[in-house]
């Protein structure tokens, strides 16, 4: 295959995507040394690609908090309120950045300004537009770089557009395919390859992620799933026969039913993409067979 310039590792939570996206780049790097790559994490505010912790305010109200901030505004970096490029125009607002900067919080006005314009929290259309373009010049400025420089992303290509279109907005399913394969065309330059960490049962490798990680986790994750958007509209979960509270393990397999339709869905997804797709099953978390099996696929 081309030398690819783009790595997307993808797979549901639990399926093992971040351990494999970190033994990509040792095995990318054992391969080719000189190799530079790139690895950027999910949740990274830096992200070259996606947005965390960013807020997206129209003209008008730019211009409000401007005016209400005028000092505060011009403090900041440009990295940190770029114009957004979409024929709406707009700013955005790095608000997870400038806080990490300063170590302070937003003034109570700009705090104020962008509740509810996080661009994960913005109606689907408006979303995929910024998303698509943002990928868009990325995948300029990638082009640019020197042909040793390898990009490796983790999450963002399937996962968040899936988890704000079908998790989040209760989408059709066309809107997810549609949401992605507009972030597959944007990258098309860099002849992206996508590694995908499956597993055979979902709701062992659930659990065992819920077993792991902090309670405040799971208890965030799956108030997600459930609450909103797919998981309200196709999940009922039983209450308790002497209370209105819902048990803990009904959460969870209420959150395992909303991850099955998920993966079925990354399973369409996977199968409409044009760009190579190598499905990894993680399912015995086997670091040996695992990065064997990278191997195998990074030499091509």
């Amino acid at each position: 295959m081309a030398r690819t310039r783009l790595i997307l590792v993808e797979g549901l939570p639990g399926s093992g995507k971040s351990t494999t996206a970190k033994a990509v780049w040792r095995v990318l790097k054992s391969i080719e040394p000189k190799l530079n790559v790139l690895f950027y994490e999910e949740g990274r505010t830096d992200h070259p690609a996606d947005y965390e912790g960013v807020a997206y305010l129209t003209e008008t109200e730019w211009e409000r908090l401007r005016t209400a901030l005028p000092e505060w505004i011009d403090g900041l970096k440009p990295d940190e309120r770029p114009k957004a490029r979409i024929e709406a125009g707009g700013r955005l607002l790095a608000y997870r950045r400038i806080r990490e900067r300063t170590g302070q919080p937003l003034p109570a006005e700009a705090e104020q300004a962008i509740a509810g314009k996080d661009l994960y929290e913005l109606p689907l259309d408006l979303h995929v537009e910024l998303l698509v373009d943002s990928w868009r010049a990325f995948s300029a400025r990638a082009e640019d770089q020197k042909e040793d420089t390898v990009y490796l992303f983790e999450c963002c290509f399937i996962q968040n557009p899936v988890t704000m279109a079908m998790i989040r907005c209760g989408a059709e399913p066309e809107a997810s395919i549609g949401y992605v394969k507009r972030l597959e065309a944007a990258a098309d330059g860099l002849s992206p390859i996508v590694i995908y960490v499956d597993q055979q049962d979902s709701d062992f490798s659930f659990r065992r992620a819920v077993a792991e990680r902090p309670r405040e986790w799971s208890e965030g994750f799956m108030d997600y799933y459930l609450n909103q958007g797919y998981g309200a509209a196709n999940v009922r979960l039983p209450r308790s026969e002497d209370s209105e509270t819902i048990g803990r393990e009904s959460v969870i397999a209420g959150t395992v039913e909303v991850l099955k339709a998920r993966r079925a869905l990354e399973e369409e997804i996977l199968n409409r993409l044009n760009c190579p797709v190598y499905k990894l099953d993680n399912s015995a978390y086997d670091e040996k067979e695992r990065e064997d099996r990278l191997k195998r696929i990074l030499e091509k």
